[in-house]
């Protein structure tokens, strides 16, 4: 689902967008605004707002790699991975599976020409560690959890874990709301509660902003249930 999207089905639930019609530029523009100002509101309480990426790199022949913004694979850190494969120089896809860095260290060799069977991820150091030199010519596919920024174009696809958007959709009528004069709204705000308490019930934890639940053994997660993305 686009952006343009889900401003046009927020602005479906005000009741000012009969179905079918195409939204005029100036509620799409204030309706961008709206979205920005609300994840970014969010990013700020007891929910993080992960967005589902997946990216592809050239893989250096080295036993660990930096990831970060010009680093060994080159992008903004993310704040968790979630799975990693990497393809070896005649095709073949291997996954790869998760350990923590202290059994990582057991394992290792610094041995290049086979493909590596373990990984981990040190987020605090922008690191990933593997448990064997990757032969040349591979490229390693990631699939991470990314803290959220902003959305810059309407015809941006929004993909996030699945819950979030009918929270996004919901909070972002009753937040515009009051620009088209509506006030009283039961059944959008029951909606919009609901659906923002499930996603905060999955994704944040006791222990305050930023913290994500997680299962133990989480790839990227060290021995945590509960991970904090600003300390670790």
């Amino acid at each position: 689902m686009t952006v343009k999207q889900v401003i046009e089905l927020a602005l479906g639930v005000l009741g000012v967008l009969p179905e079918g019609d195409e939204a005029s530029s100036e509620s799409i523009s204030d309706g961008l605004l709206y979205l920005n100002s609300m994840l970014g509101s969010w990013s700020t309480q007891n929910l993080i707002v992960p967005v589902v990426t997946r990216e592809s790199f050239s893989l250096p022949s080295k036993p660990v790699v930096s990831i970060e913004v010009s680093g060994d694979l080159d992008t903004v850190c993310p704040v968790a991975i979630k799975a990693i494969t990497i393809a070896d120089a005649a095709g073949a896809v291997h996954s790869l599976n998760w350990i923590s860095e202290e059994r990582i260290r057991g394992v290792r060799s610094v041995v290049s020409g086979a493909v590596p069977k373990f990984f981990c991820f040190a987020p605090d150091d922008r690191l990933i560690f593997f448990s064997s030199v990757p032969p040349a010519g591979c490229t390693i596919n990631i699939r991470s959890y990314k803290a959220f920024d902003q959305f810059d174009e309407l015809t941006e696809y929004m993909s996030f874990p699945s819950g979030y958007d009918l929270a996004i959709q919901y909070n972002l009528a009753l937040l515009m709301a009051p620009k088209f004069g509506k006030s009283s709204m039961p059944e959008a705000l029951l909606i919009a509660r609901c659906s923002l308490r499930d996603i905060k019930a999955k994704n944040a934890a006791v222990r305050g902003p930023g913290v994500l639940a997680m299962p133990l053994g989480t790839p990227g997660l060290i021995h945590k249930t509960l991970y904090d993305i600003y300390e670790g």
